[in-house]
Parts: structure tokens; sequence; C-alpha cells
């Protein structure tokens, strides 16, 4: 249900044709999903340099727009969150210009590694369009945890209140696309990073993973 509200959304909002324009190819696509300090990052770079693929952050097309609009990410969110027709349209192109990315499996098309929280969720789109190759992982940790490594970062509390509040602006914004970001049955393994090293992490997922 979701993925076809999410197609009917794409058909009318972006011009052409959209999904009859996605280059795909089966080249290995693996997604990391999970919130604020689960690990996303460090776990994206290290299959990336394991497996030889291309690294993109999902996050990054909304950042660009708001670079674009000369606002702060969180100022942005904000903006978003009371004004829900430009929300619909920007979501929609972002999701759309991230779907480009990964079908084709990035620039070289040799395959690629993406982070993000809605990072799954386009792997399993591109997974009913046909794609195959694809591995969703998500990460997740209790807050104190998450808090703690924040804090080692010489970071701010108040830095992750303030992501905190944004991560639930979206959250609620993306229920506007159908999409519920807690629902953690689409992948293909969820780790608790909280009750494993960083290496226990990465052979887990690389158990799901076949040869690459």
């Amino acid at each position: 249900m979701v993925l076809e509200t999410l197609k009917g959304l794409f058909e009318e909002y972006i011009e052409g044709h959209p999904l009859q324009r996605l280059q795909i190819n089966d080249s290995p696509l693996i997604t990391v999903s999970g919130g604020i300090c689960t690990g996303k990052t460090y776990v994206t770079t290290e299959l990336a340099k394991k497996y030889g693929l291309g690294y993109y952050s999902v996050g990054s097309e909304i950042r660009r727009i708001a670079n674009q609009k000369k606002m702060t990410i969180e100022d942005f969110v904000t903006h978003l969150h009371e004004n829900h027709k430009e929300a619909l349209l920007i979501d929609l192109n972002a999701s759309y210009s991230a779907l480009e990315k990964m079908a084709k499996g990035g620039e070289k098309e040799t395959g690629l590694v993406t982070d993000g929280q809605l990072a799954g969720w386009y792997g399993v789109f591109l997974k009913s369009m046909k794609r195959e190759n694809v591995f969703n992982f998500n990460l997740q940790c209790d807050e104190e945890t998450r808090k703690e490594r924040l804090l080692s970062r010489d970071s701010k509390l108040e830095n992750f209140n303030s992501m905190t509040v944004r991560n639930h602006l979206d959250e609620m914004r993306w229920k506007n696309l159908g999409i519920d970001i807690n629902d953690i049955s689409i992948y293909d393994l969820v780790l608790n990073t909280a009750c494993l090293t960083k290496k226990e992490v990465i052979d887990s997922i690389c158990c799901v993973i076949p040869c690459v």
C-alpha cells in the first residue's frame, strides 16, 4: 500500500513519467537506516571501503535545498512542518533525486552504500521496481547511549535535543507519504549497536550480504 501511494505521488507531482525514467541496474545497493548516533556514518563508511562501493547520504538532498534557501537544516525542517503543500513537493523531489542515484548504483554505476532515515524505504521501493542486489539494514540504540556518543564528540546536549526535535518533525512529515519510519519489518537485519562492538556490527551485516 505504501509503495503504491508513493508511485502515485511521483506520477502526479514529478513531470515526465518519472518511474519509467529511472535507470535501474543490479549493482550492489546497501542501505543503512537508523536514528541519531546509532552508528550509521561509521557503518556505511566501513562497508563502502570493504566492498569498494560509492557512498551517498540520503539526507544530503534536503540539506542541499536548505542551503539554496540560505536556511539552517533545523529552520528548514520547521518551515516544512508549517507548510504542508511545499513540504510534499520538496520531499517528493528530494526522494526522487535519491532514487535516481540509488537506482543506477552511484555515478560510476558500480554499486552504492547509502545511509539515512529513508534509505531503507527507498531500497524497498526499488526492489518493487525489480532492482536486484538490494540489502537493507537498520541500526538501533537506546537514548542514553546515543547521548553519550554525541557528548563524546565534544558536542552539546542541546544539539542532541535539537536533532531529536528535527527527527520528530521529519517523522510526522513522512507520514504524509505513507511512510512509518518506525516500521522495522522492511529490513533484512536490525541491530542494536549499544550491545555490539563496531566489528561485531560490520561482521553481522557482512554475513547477510553475499560476495559482491
